[in-house]
């Protein structure tokens, strides 16, 4: 996944570039590139920022566009460093249910290291949303509010079935939280942050809030 222009260091043809439009890419990549230029989350495209695009992938997964047995994502500067040959994937998922980049440790646990991050009141939000909406999720969502050892910068590589279960969560999830504060576009996201949280400084930043929210909870997944 991009938004802009990066150097490519790995050309193995089992990456697919993502990209929200045809205007950003100019350099010639060798690989295969989706445009993400339309859909649902395309106006909402820097508050979800990777999981805008990796939505548009889910869609065209769902529909048969898309049919490779195992999907990942990675980012144009966070990426599994393929070199020269993708690992044998049928061997490693006889034996484990995902791929995932070596996780943090934060001795406070995943919230309050949210907390320091963020705005904290997003993360209770969500907890409330998954009890409403996401029951069989609940229990492990209190599990991980003191998690000390979690996963950020959502990149993995799943199974079909597991990543459309991931995709289902996170997204049910999502949309509920952007539902509830009436988010249809990013400008949206910006004023809510201006009007709500005056005293935060980088509102840019903090307005990536979708984003942010879909590490914890891929985790909780």
């Amino acid at each position: 996944m991009t938004h802009k222009d990066f150097i490519n260091y790995r050309y193995n043809p089992a990456y697919t570039i993502v990209a929200d439009d045809r205007n950003e890419l100019k350099k010639y990549y060798n690989l295969s590139i989706i445009y993400a230029d339309k859909g649902k989350l395309y106006k909402l495209k820097r508050g979800y920022g990777e999981m805008s695009k990796l939505y548009y992938i889910y869609e065209l997964y769902k529909k048969g566009i898309i049919k490779s047995k195992y999907i990942g994502l990675n980012h144009y500067r966070r990426y599994f460093n393929f070199t020269d040959d993708i690992p044998n994937l049928d061997d490693i998922f006889n034996h484990y249910d995902a791929i995932l980049y070596t996780p943090i440790t934060y001795i406070y646990g995943m919230k309050k290291q949210y907390c320091h991050c963020v705005i904290c009141n997003h993360y209770d939000e969500i907890i409330n949303i998954i009890k409403d909406i996401k029951k069989d999720y609940y229990d492990a969502a209190i599990k991980t509010i003191k998690l000390k050892t979690f996963f950020i910068c959502n990149l993995f590589i799943m199974k079909k079935y597991d990543f459309f279960k991931f995709c289902e969560f996170i997204f049910d999830v999502l949309f509920e939280f952007d539902k509830r504060h009436h988010f249809n576009s990013d400008d949206d996201v910006l004023n809510y942050i201006k009007e709500n949280y005056n005293n935060r400084k980088n509102y840019i930043y903090e307005s990536r809030v979708q984003g942010f929210l879909a590490e914890r909870l891929a985790n909780i997944f």
